[in-house]
Formats: C-alpha cells, sequence, structure tokens
C-alpha cells in the first residue's frame, strides 16, 4: 500500500476525468448538484408551493410601506462522505498500447462510469421512492380516471394520458424561470410509446410509436429522459446473476427543476451536494502488480447524493408496468 509520499494527484488524468462525461446517466438532471465548500453544513428547504406562489399586494401608497416578497422555508443538513474506486494499470499493458485512450485514461474512464453509476442508484432511489414525495403527488396510474389501479400495459382499462395531466396538475410552476421534465426508465417509455391511446391521438396507427420529443411536446413539458442505465446486483463468484434497471419499471416522473441552480432557495423537487473541488486522480506505483509492476489509478471526490428540498415539487405515477 502507498504511504502519503508516494501518492500524487495527477493534473493530467484528474481534468480527463473531470470532462468525463456519459449521456445515458441522468441523475444530475432531474436531480441538481450544488457546488459547497465545506464537508456539512445547512440549506434551506421549501415548504408548500401555496406559500410560494401567493400573489402578493404591490400596491403601495405615496408614504406606504412595500410589502415583502417571501415564502416559508425550513432547514436541513448535508453531510459529503468521500467516495472512491480505484483501477490498476500494469507496466505490459501500458507498453503495448494501440488505442486511443492510454491504459492511464481508459483506468480512468472505467472508475468514472462505475461512480456515476452508483451515484445514480442513490439518486434513483430516492426519485422513485414514493414515501419522499407530497401524498397529493404519488398516486397508481389509473386512480385519477377511474379510481382503480391499471397498469399502462393494460391498455384496455389505463389512462396514461390522464395519469401524466393529473400528476402535472399537482406541480407548482413559476413561468420560464423553471424548467418540467418527466423521467423514466426505457422499459416504461416503451409502454407508453406504444399505448394505443396516445397513438388514436396523435395519429399514428396501430403500428407506430410515439417519440420522445413528441411525447414532451403533447404534454407542455421541457424534456422526457429515458434511462437505460442498469445494474446487477450480484456479488462476485456467485453463479446466478441479476440485472435490473436503476429508474425502475414500474414508474414514472414529473419535475421541477431550475433552468440555472446555483442554490437551494430555488424550486426544486432534490439536489445533490458536492465538493467545489470536484474529482481528483491519485496515481503510485505498485510492484506486485502484474509480472513488471504498475500503477494504481484512484479516483475520489466528496459528495451527498439526493436530499430533498420542496417534496410537492414532483409527481411520481406508480404501477404503471
Amino acid at each position: 500500500m502507498a504511504n502519503a509520499s508516494q501518492l500524487q494527484i495527477s493534473e493530467t488524468l484528474t481534468q480527463f476525468a473531470s470532462a468525463y462525461s456519459n449521456k445515458d446517466f441522468i441523475a444530475d438532471i432531474v436531480c441538481p448538484v450544488i457546488s459547497v465548500d465545506s464537508l456539512s453544513g445547512r440549506f434551506a428547504t421549501r415548504n408548500k408551493f401555496d406559500e410560494y406562489t401567493t400573489a402578493a399586494d404591490d400596491l403601495v401608497g405615496p408614504k406606504g410601506s412595500v410589502n415583502r416578497v417571501s415564502y416559508s422555508t425550513g432547514t436541513d443538513t448535508f453531510t459529503l462522505e468521500g467516495r472512491a474506486l480505484e483501477d490498476v494499470v500494469d507496466y505490459t499493458q501500458m507498453q503495448a498500447v494501440n488505442t486511443p485512450l492510454n491504459p492511464e485514461q481508459l483506468a480512468v474512464s472505467n472508475v468514472m462510469n462505475a461512480i456515476m453509476r452508483k451515484h445514480e442508484l442513490r439518486v434513483a432511489t430516492v426519485m422513485t421512492t414514493s414515501g419522499n414525495y407530497a401524498s397529493s403527488n404519488t398516486f397508481a396510474s389509473g386512480t385519477p380516471d377511474s379510481g382503480t389501479a391499471a397498469a399502462w400495459t393494460d391498455t384496455s382499462n389505463s389512462r396514461p394520458v390522464r395519469d401524466i395531466q393529473y400528476a402535472l396538475e399537482q406541480l407548482p410552476f413559476s413561468g420560464e424561470d423553471q424548467r418540467i421534465v418527466g423521467f423514466c426508465s426505457d422499459l416504461v417509455y416503451n409502454a407508453l410509446a406504444r399505448h394505443p391511446e396516445l397513438l388514436a391521438l396523435m395519429g399514428l396507427g396501430d403500428r407506430g410509436l410515439v417519440s420522445k420529443s413528441l411525447l414532451a411536446e403533447f404534454f407542455g413539458i421541457d424534456d422526457l429522459i429515458v434511462s437505460r442505465i442498469g445494474y446487477s446486483s450480484t456479488n462476485p463468484g456467485q453463479s446466478s446473476k441479476t440485472y435490473a434497471r436503476a429508474w425502475g419499471t414500474t414508474v414514472f416522473g414529473l419535475t421541477v427543476i431550475p433552468r440555472q441552480t446555483v442554490s437551494t432557495e430555488q424550486q426544486m423537487f432534490a439536489a445533490s451536494f458536492r465538493h467545489r473541488s470536484g474529482v481528483e486522480v491519485f496515481e503510485w506505483e505498485d510492484m506486485s502488480i502484474g509480472a513488471k509492476g504498475g500503477k494504481r489509478i484512484k479516483v475520489s471526490h466528496y459528495t451527498q447524493a439526493a436530499k430533498v428540498i420542496q417534496n410537492d415539487s414532483a409527481a411520481l405515477i406508480t404501477g404503471v408496468r
């Protein structure tokens, strides 16, 4: 194991890691990231939207006092946790490189993908758990129309248009400062895209598919974000393999997010906190690797995923599939 004097930050690999992106990870879109300078602290949470959207009296007399625009807030705390993973590169592999990315960059890419996948799961767990939502903002598909639950795969009895419209009706919205985005897994999207109700309304016939952009336009939302990201809960060495979608297979969500995130004083359902230093990549020599030794490459950062800010700024439809 390396001691403190052997560890060093690789500026080049740190820049490479900071620039890493993968468009299929949606966590930081639906749950914006707030950069902070400390490892712990307090932040403001919003209360019910009726207090936020109150039409304030702006009439003032010649010698009158101006009313103050305000909304009720609570407080909560965040505590950043150290997160890190590593990969190894042996010197034989480094000498035989024949790829656009060198082995160290490939190692960083592998680690960043794993770190982002785990972050995705933490955020998705919060965003797909109905207990995190205001009670009026989560319901089973089918209940707004008939009072009886009906999955969207039950094409005879389900009414996805009414489900989504009802969910949108529950959201506070203050205009162009906010965006409304829908989120779900690809399996949920597939059930929605081929639902006969939507196909008929859009004149696509019984063999068409409704695109994400057309669905967003139809419901008047800014975007519909679909994730194909999956994960395996199988431990190394187990013979049976399990695979699941990070964003589940039975829920569809809608959330309000700021167009430009600055602080929790803005309206949003949830936010992640991340230290302003970002990711850092450390590398050190380890002669126990392979036949000729090699390098260990560790990527680390400090974060806390998905703290709920305002629980009625999103809606979750359950049992859709």
